[in-house]
């Protein structure tokens, strides 16, 4: 949290200084004397952008510029992970721009700001930030998720991509999943209620009408009547989108984690050497010297390069990637063994048709060598980092991997084309899923195993009340 900002002409006074408590603060004030900005300038000084350079969309949230003549500058202090940081930036006029050390911003967590506008701007350092060495050639990320009041509730676009469904989709699916998300949803509701015997706590579903196709999120009202997010007062939909947004960031945060943070040598070992290689065989010059024979040009261009020519640096990776992945294969949830696995690095998009994330960590996915083969170049199977708790469900009777009923249609279909695509039905997969599920039964295996072994599994057995008498957290089995 920031504890100390401070601004030399910069707004509407020519020093500000302030000092800020260890939770909440409360700036108060006559309009136009700066309270907005202030929020602006702390959100820049944790993330190093304005939210209107992210989203020209928004009303607010525009760079903050020198008042006067003269010298200018944002000095702020606060606590990173480790140790207490400062930071300095000062204008160049010349180039209209805030100048101060490079790098990433040393503010290890998320950063959620509510704008005056009713808009919100999220910043998250698991993918908001990559450092991008001079000269390397690498996808751009996202530099923060800022949405107009909008788009908070429609969702959130940025040409192609689709960044956020919105909070009348996404509260919609997670309240058909019943998951950890919509737990969590409900919870965020409880902490930001008024008073205990005004509790904001999500109702049934609703149709506004028969045009629409959507499923509308509701508030139970105290009056005994659920009302329509969307009919709701504005003060309550400021209260619902900053809950759903807090959840859905935490949600997202948690997923970009899971794809086991990049190992510090991955660049030099995988990524540098791999551009270096399709740079060869484009007939460029390398950035780097190597030993050996130089590659002979195959094409012309990088998405001509065949999907075979690529040298398989990858491989290099796969250590890293048991320990990250626990040796959990992505797909099937379940344990590759040391020496009958067969572990091995997918590349979520292919080969064939994406060059640049040939050498991209956050393209890798660990898997079991079987399910490898069988996914291939499809992109109609599920990235295991998009799957929400709740949308795969297990048939105890003959363990079957199914999709959870309650799903809306568009989801369901694609878990359904997954479990297809990958045989996750096999015979195979049942036995090694029968092994697990009954080893635990009949006592020859803990809880904690289990869930190291076939987290799924246990979860699946949780969730329908069929772990052992004196496990935690659960209904005994009958």
């Amino acid at each position: 949290m920031i504890e100390y900002l401070h601004l030399e002409n910069v707004g509407p006074s020519p020093e500000l200084t302030m000092e800020l408590g260890p939770r909440l603060n409360l700036i108060t004030g006559d309009n136009g004397l700066g309270k907005s900005f202030l929020l602006d300038v702390a959100w820049w000084a944790l993330t190093r952008k304005w939210p209107a350079e992210v989203n020209p969309g928004v009303a607010s949230g525009l760079m903050a510029r020198p008042a006067r003549s003269g010298p200018a500058a944002i000095e702020l202090s606060f606590h990173s992970k480790v140790k207490k940081e400062r930071y300095r930036s000062e204008y160049e006029r010349r180039d209209e721009a805030w100048k101060g050390r490079p790098g990433r911003p040393p503010n290890p967590g998320l950063v959620l700001y509510a704008q005056v506008d009713g808009g919100f701007s999220v910043w998250d350092p698991a993918r908001n930030y990559v450092k991008k060495p001079k000269d390397e050639e690498r996808t751009e990320r996202q530099p923060a998720y800022v949405f107009s009041s909008r788009e908070v509730w429609d969702g959130l676009k940025r040409g192609d991509t689709q960044l956020c469904n919105g909070l009348i989709l996404d509260w919609a699916l997670w309240q058909k999943e019943g998951g950890e998300a919509f737990r969590q949803l409900s919870e965020v509701l409880t902490a930001l209620s008024p008073s205990p015997e005004e509790q904001l706590a999500p109702g049934e579903l609703a149709k506004l009408s028969i045009d629409d196709a959507r499923w509308i999120p509701t508030l139970k009202m105290p009056y005994g009547l659920d009302v329509p997010v969307l009919t709701a007062s504005a003060a309550m939909k400021r209260v619902v989108a900053l809950a759903y947004l807090l959840v859905w960031s935490w949600q997202e945060h948690v997923r970009s984690v899971a794809l086991a943070a990049e190992p510090p040598s991955f660049d030099g070992t995988v990524r540098q050497p791999g551009l270096d290689a399709i740079r060869e065989l484009v007939g460029e010059t390398t950035l780097t010297r190597r030993r050996g024979p130089k590659r002979k040009k195959l094409v012309d261009s990088r998405d001509a390069v065949p999907a075979d020519a690529f040298p398989p640096f990858w491989r290099l990776a796969l250590d890293d990637m048991l320990g990250g992945y626990r040796r959990l294969c992505a797909y099937t949830c379940l344990y590759i063994e040391r020496v009958s696995g067969g572990a091995s690095v997918d590349h979520l998009f292919p080969r064939s048709t994406h060059w640049d994330k040939v050498y991209e960590w956050s393209n890798y996915r660990l898997a079991c060598a079987l399910v490898n083969s069988r996914k291939n170049d499809a992109m109609n199977v599920l990235d295991p980092c998009e799957i929400q708790d709740g949308w795969f469900q297990l048939e105890l009777c003959d363990y079957q991997v199914v999709c959870n009923p309650r799903l809306d249609p568009a989801i369901r279909g694609r878990v359904a084309t997954t479990i297809g695509r990958l045989n996750l039905n096999d015979e195979e997969c049942l036995k090694a899923r029968r092994e697990y599920a009954e080893s635990y039964k009949d006592g020859e295996i803990s809880l904690d195993y289990l869930e190291r072994r076939s987290p799924f599994i246990a979860r699946e057995l949780r969730r329908q009340g069929k772990l052992r008498k004196g496990d935690v957290g659960c209904t005994p089995a009958a």
